[in-house]
């Protein structure tokens, strides 16, 4: 009788083959693998004193003259990871997110090539020191997960440096509906694993590069993961100068080279938290075991010789990565209220319970300013806005005994790319934090792999960040109504940026 009925309703039919389709493909989600911590990840290190004069900060600023109608462009970061490589020679790790010289649909504007110098200058260093062990781990995006390998990384990989692409495939999934699907039905596709088969011809457009070689649809696919070793770290030591760090927000890719970016040059031990981090993702992710473990060892030993005691001054720096991050923020915000100032300079603001956290603190009477990308470019593509101009939105409405302060980033083809927290407090020590990390779900609850440092007590560096704060804020900047959003439109992006944000499938 059931069958029947059945045969006699075409859309019941239909239905209930949908349904079947539907709990076939959602059942990986849910049961799934689930990733685990891995090593060097999630890291929240104790402070550890630096000299005074063991911190610089390094500026990459553009700001557009409306005179000239050009941009004004002062750059320092590449400048100082090439002087830190010169100097080296006991060992150096370098690991770089985007290291191509890719320029995406720019056209036009003011760029410096620094994919290929940043490699020249380990060649050299290296050619110039044979037995100096020298370590690069980067991103699979700059072969774009699994295309031909970029000629200076084989140019690299040549002169005897240690080249490590991180192995995604360990990370946890970001996008976790797409990620538990694809993981679980590419192995009922075994041409996908034949080099030859057809998955692995070139059928699409090559997604950065205008005119770029095609890729593939397993590369496609890889990509759709949407993971990143998203850290930007040099470490070098050096028998005249000791251990040197510098952690940024910058890519040494050349379509990014026009970015505004901050970062942190530091000196001493903390830059053996950063080493041991570095040396385990690079260990995690390695296919020559036996060979890096002898690498991992050598730079080490070498760096364990280095350490210098340095007399607490009141400067204290802390290494932190990933979900380490994320609990600092929480810790350091949460405890911000009446009489303290926060200042944020940001690519991205989504993640949620930190901008919960944020609205709490000016709940609290804290005054926060926040100087934000209106995510309106990437490399020449025109972008949505999403997920700052929401975010904004919903900061600007908030009430408190002090009104939250937004302002744009007045860009013109490049970004605002920095990732930057400055904390003045009323009772405690001023505090700066910046790196790698945007402030997103995927960069702060470990999934990306990100790196940033928090300095407390540097008077002297907190007015250099301030200084270059208030000139980005006054003569490099829009006020919020200039990219508001508004009415149905404002609402429907919010949708989707909360989705997207929960879900893992955007881009940020």
């Amino acid at each position: 009788m059931a069958n029947g009925f059945l045969r006699q309703n075409r859309w019941l039919r239909r239905g209930l083959v949908l349904a079947v389709i539907v709990f076939a493909m959602l059942l990986p989600v849910w049961f799934g693998p689930h990733s685990i911590p891995l090593p060097g990840t999630g890291v929240s290190s104790d402070p550890i004193p630096v000299a005074p004069d063991g911190v610089r900060l390094l500026v990459d600023q553009t700001i557009w003259d409306e005179g000239a109608h050009q941009q004004r462009v002062r750059q320092a970061i590449l400048d100082a990871l090439l002087d830190r490589i010169s100097q080296a020679d006991v060992f150096i790790v370098a690991d770089f997110f985007l290291w191509n010289e890719w320029m995406g649909q720019i056209k036009g504007g003011v760029y410096r090539k620094m994919a290929v110098p940043l490699a020249e200058a380990l060649i050299a260093q290296k050619k110039k020191l044979p037995d100096m062990p020298v370590l690069v781990i980067s991103d699979p995006i700059n072969h774009v997960y699994g295309g031909p390998e970029l000629g200076h990384f084989v140019e690299m990989r040549e002169a005897g440096i240690e080249v490590v692409y991180t192995d995604f495939d360990k990370m946890p999934d970001s996008n976790w509906i797409y990620g538990r699907l694809a993981r679980f039905y590419r192995k009922l596709l075994p041409n996908l694993s034949d080099p030859d088969g057809w998955a692995h011809r070139g059928r699409l457009r090559h997604p950065f590069q205008a005119g770029g070689e095609d890729i593939s649809l397993a590369q496609a696919g890889n990509l759709l993961f949407f993971k990143a070793n998203h850290r930007k770290v040099l470490i070098t030591g050096s028998s005249s100068s000791g251990l040197d760090l510098v952690v940024s927000s910058l890519n040494p890719a050349d379509g990014g080279s026009a970015h505004t970016n901050v970062g942190l040059w530091l000196k001493g031990a903390i830059a053996m938290e950063a080493l041991e981090s570095e040396l385990a993702v690079a260990g995690w992710s390695t296919r020559c075991l036996d060979a890096h473990a002898k690498t991992a060892d050598r730079i080490r030993l070498r760096a364990s010789g280095l350490v210098r005691h340095v007399e607490d001054s009141g400067v204290r720096v802390r290494w932190l990565t990933e979900g380490g991050i994320h609990r600092t923020l929480m810790d350091v915000i949460g405890s911000c209220g009446e009489g303290d100032q926060l200042d944020l300079a940001l690519f991205y603001l989504s993640e949620r319970r930190v901008v919960d956290a944020l609205k709490a603190a000016v709940g609290r009477g804290a005054r926060l300013r926040a100087l934000l990308d209106a995510n309106r470019d990437a490399f020449g593509r025109v972008k949505t806005g999403i997920p700052n101009r929401l975010v904004a939105k919903e900061m600007v409405a908030w009430k408190g005994p002090h009104p939250v302060e937004v302002r744009w980033a007045d860009t013109h083809g490049e970004q605002f790319h920095c990732k930057a927290m400055a904390v003045k407090r009323k009772d405690a020590d001023p505090i700066l934090l910046l790196g790698s990390a945007n402030w997103t779900r995927r960069n702060l609850r470990d999934l990306n792999l990100e790196a940033d440092v928090m300095v407390e007590g540097a008077s002297e560096l907190m007015d250099g960040f301030s200084g270059f704060f208030e000139r980005q804020w006054v003569s490099g900047s829009l006020p919020y109504s200039a990219w508001e959003e508004r009415g149905a439109t404002g609402f429907y992006k919010g949708v989707k940026y909360r989705f997207l944000e929960w879900s893992g499938m955007g881009t940020f």
